[in-house]
């Protein structure tokens, strides 16, 4: 200490040195934690807006499997009316088939009618 009181000037320039050193730690710490606050604001704002994203895809995956089992029934039961459209078509067919031959025979019946009667008139 007997040393600072003899060189004043020096021993001010070392603590005036030190101080500026110590004002610039200070400031750049406080810097630090200015951007450390910011970008602990950032990770808040961005863990509520996964935790949104993550309720959201829940809901929609409940609602796409309520779907899928929705659309698994309306499988299910249009397999069920091809089968019975598939009946229905060939009850059609088959009706088809009888008006055809109900056709052919009032066409005999038609020309059994014409030829009695061409026999029963000759002269027409």
């Amino acid at each position: 200490m007997t040393d600072d009181l003899e060189n004043p000037g020096q021993w001010r320039d070392t603590v005036q040195t030190r101080l500026g050193k110590l004002e610039a730690t200070v400031g750049e710490q406080a810097r630090l934690r200015a951007a450390m606050d910011e970008d602990l604001s950032k990770l808040r704002v961005d863990h509520k807006l996964l935790q949104s994203l993550h309720i959201i895809q829940q809901d929609h995956t409940k609602r796409l499997t309520r779907l899928e089992v929705g659309m698994g029934e309306v499988t299910q039961r249009l397999g069920a009316v091809e089968g019975r459209l598939e009946n229905v078509e060939g009850r059609l067919g088959a009706v088809e088939r009888t008006l055809t031959m109900v056709h052919v025979g009032v066409d005999a019946i038609k020309d059994l009618l014409t030829r009695n009667i061409n026999q029963e008139n000759p002269e027409s």
